[in-house]
């Protein structure tokens, strides 16, 4: 009996799906280009802290992006 709690990735990703992929993708090149410009700042901790910030939460997201693709190309393939 399938556990009515866990729910299947779905087959076709929608408009937001394709959103937040883009929006992933983007998270770790603006992160780098704050802190590139921080460097020239006057207040040096809070940029440090936002690029560094959006850096690694953009990479965790691109990770599930690719877990998933992963996940699906081996679904697909049995």
């Amino acid at each position: 009996m399938p556990n009515r709690w866990v729910k299947q990735p779905p087959t076709r990703l929608g408009w937001r799906d394709y959103y937040q992929i883009v929006t992933s993708f983007l998270m770790p090149v603006l992160g780098v280009m704050i802190l590139a410009r921080s460097k020239f700042a006057v207040s040096y901790l809070m940029p440090v802290l936002v690029g560094m910030a959006m850096t690694a939460f953009g990479l965790y997201r691109i990770s599930f992006i690719i877990k998933y693709f992963r996940a699906k190309g081996a679904r697909r393939d049995a």
